[in-house]
């Protein structure tokens, strides 16, 4: 009896507790990054990638453009990835599988060492973006009305990317890539609740966690033929999802 105990504590407590609570926190992360980024850009297709912070913050006296923003993004995201792939291709045969595997999205660093690492990083950094929802809700209806109410433009703006940066950044370092959780999870979260940013940034985490923990479950449970990184479940899952959205959009 105390056997079977022992042996239930530590397959919940070491194996399965730690993969969840890793999968809640990177979803979280992730969701709240792409909704932050969304809101700012006001692009539903914008997601956690690189941004282009500093462009923005040093054109002192003009105002911050969306378009431009994304365009410094896109060229510094190729030029991420062509020294990542310069840094793999030096890499052992296990270093490359573990880089292939997180580029693809997995969920590598469940243990506790980690996880309390990630863990008030991504809840001191949503709560401050939960703070600043009535600021995302004000910068939503434009920067003229946004300013008229009050708002600090710059400021507000470049904190919030900051804070998106930071969410992603330590999201996908345990887990790897996962933008299409920060892609999808904020079209779904607005579908349910609405705009108001009061109420769209918890759904969205909650949208976030949800689909990578139905992901990893499929993987886990199912078995594919192969040891599948989770991240290509989700690819898998919300392509139907975006080909729809194209699809109402055309």
């Amino acid at each position: 009896m105390i056997l079977s105990l022992i042996l239930l504590y530590l397959i919940v407590f070491d194996f399965r507790l730690p993969r969840i609570v890793l999968g809640i926190l990177v979803g979280i992360g992730m969701a709240i990054s792409g909704c932050i980024m969304q809101s700012l850009l006001k692009n539903d297709m914008a997601s956690p990638g690189p941004l282009g912070i500093s462009s923005g913050s040093d054109r002192r006296g003009k105002e911050i453009s969306p378009t431009g923003l994304i365009l410094t993004g896109v060229a510094m995201g190729s030029g991420y990835f062509a020294l990542s792939l310069m840094i793999t291709l030096k890499l052992d045969e296990k270093q490359y599988d573990f880089a292939l595997r997180w580029q693809a999205g997995s969920l590598w660093g469940d243990d506790w060492s980690y996880i309390m690492v990630l863990l008030p990083w991504v809840l001191i950094i949503s709560f401050y973006v939960f703070y600043k929802s009535h600021t995302l809700n004000a910068l939503n209806l434009g920067n003229q009305t946004a300013s008229g109410l009050g708002v600090a433009i710059k400021k507000e703006f470049i904190g919030l990317t900051i804070a998106a940066v930071a969410l992603a950044s330590g999201s996908v370092a345990l887990g790897g890539n996962f933008f299409f959780v920060g892609m999808v999870s904020p079209h779904l979260a607005r579908k349910l609740v609405g705009p108001n940013h009061k109420l769209l940034l918890p759904t969205t985490a909650l949208v976030g966690a949800l689909v990578i923990l139905i992901a990893d479950t499929l993987t886990r449970t199912i078995s594919f033929g192969a040891d599948i990184p989770t991240g290509i479940i989700i690819t898998i899952l919300v392509t139907p999802y975006f080909l729809y959205l194209l699809s109402k959009a055309s």
